[in-house]
């Protein structure tokens, strides 16, 4: 049941993807997120409600390493880092941002070494043709710079591994509803600070205009695929998660061609076969 959920969680978060690029053309950035996790933590109210009203127990005997609302902020400035480098990155690239972002199927296993965690072998070699896939997608070959789209979403990958690890840490600490949901309220508050930093204007029009895909980042992409996540990675160690979760790459580059009608060059088709083989590589269990 619980890899069904991370499945799940994966399959949601790939329509994500062309949601967030139809919203490029009405929000900034940071607004969309904002107003998006808004709308994340109001759907989980019932929820919640119902979480702490009959189903709220004790997940484990040990201490807690944090209160549930400061582990709730800390997590928060981790999804509103990740979340925020592949929104800005949306601006200036296609549907292989989900390949990109899946990079953190290969850093996980090295981040995971540095908490007491075995490298294995497989992993390195994994890393070694994600790079080769990262360099097909991302490299120019016009002479022109680099992508700086793909370079957001890169360290989104990064930014994205970390969080993974804390939720696999925390996860059987806390009433997993109730947690999400007060990330969710933090993440808010940090974004609608960073628009009004960034000086991004939003307006009931421009909400207007974006409310489908803010409705589903918020409330399908959001609040139910975050709840699966978590609820997930308690029963699933943080690499197969990773992988699990990396089906995302798969949904969204069909999500850009069945919504957006995007279409990857033969360049870009190769970076992916080498970032998916990759991928699967570096989860191979090799005595």
């Amino acid at each position: 049941m619980d890899r069904i959920l991370l499945l799940a969680a994966a399959l949601l978060w790939g329509g994500t993807l062309s949601a967030q690029r139809i919203s490029t053309q009405f929000l900034g950035a940071f607004s969309f997120m904002g107003v998006r996790y808004l709308a994340g933590f109001l759907s989980m109210l019932p929820i919640v409600y119902w979480e702490q009203r009959y189903h709220n127990h004790a997940i484990d005997g040990e201490k807690k390493p944090f209160s549930l609302v400061l582990a709730a902020a800390i997590l928060a400035i981790f999804l509103t880092a990740g979340t925020g480098f592949q929104q800005l990155g949306m601006f200036y690239t296609t549907g292989k941002a989900g390949f990109i972002t899946s990079l953190y199927i290969v850093i996980v296993p090295f981040f995971a070494y540095f908490v007491g965690q075995p490298l294995r072998r497989t992993a390195i070699i994994g890393s070694l043709l994600a790079m080769i896939g990262m360099y097909f997608l991302a490299y120019p070959t016009d002479g022109a710079s680099f992508n700086r789209g793909d370079i957001l979403i890169a360290i989104c990958s990064v930014v994205w591994s970390i969080y993974i690890l804390l939720v696999d840490r925390w996860a059987v600490h806390y009433a997993g509803f109730t947690l999400v949901a007060v990330e969710f309220f933090f993440a808010s508050i940090y974004n609608l600070v960073l628009s009004q930093l960034a000086g991004e204007v939003i307006t009931l029009n421009h909400i207007e205009a974006a409310l489908w895909p803010i409705l589903y980042c918020g409330f399908l992409g959001g609040g139910l695929a975050y709840s699966f996540q978590f609820i997930g990675q308690r029963g699933v160690g943080p690499t197969e998660a990773s992988l699990l979760l990396s089906s995302e790459t798969v949904f969204s580059v069909i999500g850009g061609w069945l919504i957006l009608g995007e279409i990857l060059s033969g360049r870009e088709l190769v970076g992916c076969l080498f970032m998916l083989m990759g991928i699967i590589s570096s989860q191979i269990k090799i005595k």
